[in-house]
């Protein structure tokens, strides 16, 4: 509970105030503050009622946010592992994860179906496969010459998806 207080004093009426006062028209920039949270479980109230995911800490975060996502799935991970495979040689290089948007201060609208792919060089769009085999493709040319060091000679490799984790 302390903790909790304490956010909420902070961040509600301390750095979120001096954010929303610092924001100009003429500006091209805009002070902006990324919080990464983990999640807990509140256990439901009644044998039929239904578990929630809260944020750690208390709602001040939750209430004070302009947008908020959620990686992954409700109940478990909802990750899956993808690796390239040459000539029997197998390295993980990407991890696909669901991505939800839980709420949109900016223009309202709430995404539910989102995939991305997470590599060593940054994300990957992978809402659909179709979507995916483009990203993947553009992403092996962009980085043949670090894969050309992992796997041997050539940047071109077979992908292996693992089932999902839980």
């Amino acid at each position: 509970m302390h903790n909790a207080a304490t956010l909420a004093d902070k961040i509600g009426m301390g750095l979120n105030q001096r954010i929303g006062k610092s924001r100009r028209q003429d500006s091209k920039y805009t002070n902006t503050l990324v919080v990464v949270n983990q999640p807990w479980v509140e256990l439901p109230d009644n044998p039929f009622g239904q578990p929630k995911i809260k944020a750690k800490g208390g709602e001040s975060l939750w209430l004070n946010s302009t947008l908020v996502f959620r990686f992954g799935n409700q109940k478990n991970a909802g990750t899956t592992n993808i690796s390239a495979v040459k000539e029997k040689r197998k390295v993980k290089f990407a991890t696909r994860t669901k991505i939800t948007i839980m709420k949109n201060h900016v223009n309202g609208l709430g995404y539910e179906d989102g995939k991305i792919l997470i590599t060593p060089h940054g994300f990957i769009a992978g809402r659909e496969s179709t979507e995916e085999k483009k990203s993947i493709e553009k992403y092996k040319q962009e980085n043949a010459t670090f894969w050309s060091e992992q796997l041997g000679t050539g940047g071109d490799f077979d992908l292996k998806i693992e089932k999902e984790n839980d």
